[in-house]
């Protein structure tokens, strides 16, 4: 008689140890949300790089009041993201749902308003 037993064999994934180390996401300076800000208006025809070139030379050609203007705005909303996730972690820590008492900036996990569980 033929014994018919099937093996199953597990193996947990590795994580290299680069992505464990990654760096952490700095906040973007004023260039680049500037031109973030210009890449909702890029027409479909031209391509990236030239859009580039195209959105430096504009930076470079704005008034000191101009980017004082968006340096004022940039701030706003770099604090406004920041005190957002100090709020969130406050509220995710008081809910346990940081149960190892690391910070998220820690962890760096990136936030997501829709997901509940940080466990990981």
């Amino acid at each position: 008689m033929v014994n018919n037993q099937i093996t199953f064999h597990f193996f947990e994934p590795q994580t290299s140890k680069a992505y464990e180390e990654k760096p952490k996401k700095r906040i973007p300076n004023m260039f680049i949300s500037y031109r973030n800000e210009m890449m909702k208006y890029k027409p479909n025809n031209i391509q990236m790089t030239k859009y580039s070139q195209l959105v430096s030379e504009k930076w470079k050609g704005l008034s000191e009041i101009d980017k004082t203007e968006l340096q004022r705005r940039y701030q706003i909303n770099r604090d406004e993201k920041l005190s957002k996730r100090v709020e969130y972690e406050t509220v995710a820590n008081q809910n346990g749902i940081l149960s190892d008492g690391k910070t998220i900036l820690e962890r760096n996990v990136p936030i997501d308003r829709n997901r509940t569980n940080y466990k990981n």
